[in-house]
């Protein structure tokens, strides 16, 4: 099970772990911080909800439980719990349209943890 990171609150749209992707000071001076990101990335590292966030990344409007279900021929309930911890860990954003609930990238999570692979790839030598 992928451990939540901090207190995200997608009312809030800003995620405890901008200030580290996004090069901040505090980048991986703790445990805290080593621990959370390696629970992002292993969020990213399960087949379906790689598949999801891969979806969503090339969708042109937020997308629904049924339409995601049909187009990636995962079960619902999987769908739903995958769902759950990608917008606990703030890479997607969840709102209610009536009856339904949509759900989408966090676009400013995505370009703070962008801008952070890049650099800490640039620093490794290996981009």
């Amino acid at each position: 099970m992928v451990c939540m990171i901090g207190e995200f609150s997608p009312a809030n749209k800003k995620h405890p772990l901008s200030t580290i992707l996004s090069g901040g000071s505090t980048i991986m001076k703790s445990e805290y911080d080593i621990d959370n990101l390696a629970s992002l990335y292993k969020a990213l590292g399960n087949p379906n909800r790689l598949k999801i966030y891969t979806y969503l990344l090339r969708a042109t409007k937020p997308e629904n439980v049924t339409n995601l279900e049909r187009a990636l021929d995962i079960k619902q309930s999987h769908l739903s719990q995958s769902l759950n911890i990608l917008n606990s860990i703030g890479l997607v954003n969840r709102e209610r349209d009536g009856s339904r609930v949509n759900y989408s990238i966090n676009k400013e999570f995505l370009q703070d943890f962008n801008t952070f692979n890049k650099n800490f790839f640039k620093k490794q030598g290996i981009a």
